[in-house]
């Protein structure tokens, strides 16, 4: 898969930005607006200063029963290891007024089961073959 040259893109405010996709027209909506090739969470441009800056999208609310705002001070963001997709894990946004957490990309149950078949170690980091 060929990756963004990110010295060569021109990106305007407001778009959405894939590792490796480029500039997104149409993201797929989910947990996060995402690239609808490959479900990574997108970077959407914003001017600041002047300049055209990176901005990681994340949920605007929390999923509990108040869906309270995800703003700073209000929400934990972290990530959670798991081999279930090509980045090696979740983007996780745990609320710390009700403790809900949401993460993105979706799981993939089938995709994190141990694997010990031919190529195991290239497919699992830390796994040796």
């Amino acid at each position: 898969m060929e990756r963004t040259d990110w010295p060569l893109l021109r990106p305007a405010p407001g778009q959405w930005i894939c590792a490796d996709h480029g500039t997104i027209d149409r993201p797929y909506a989910g947990v996060v607006l995402a690239c609808p090739n490959c479900l990574v969470g997108l970077l959407r441009t914003v001017l600041v200063r002047g300049q055209v800056m990176y901005r990681e999208e994340a949920p605007e609310r929390c999923a509990g029963p108040e869906q309270h705002l995800l703003v700073a001070d209000a929400v934990l963001v972290g990530w959670i290891g798991c081999p279930c997709n090509a980045s090696g894990g979740h983007r996780s946004w745990a609320c710390r007024s009700c403790g809900d957490v949401q993460s993105w990309p979706p799981h993939d149950v089938a995709a994190a089961q141990p694997y010990f078949g031919p190529g195991a170690g290239d497919r699992v980091p830390g796994m040796v073959s």
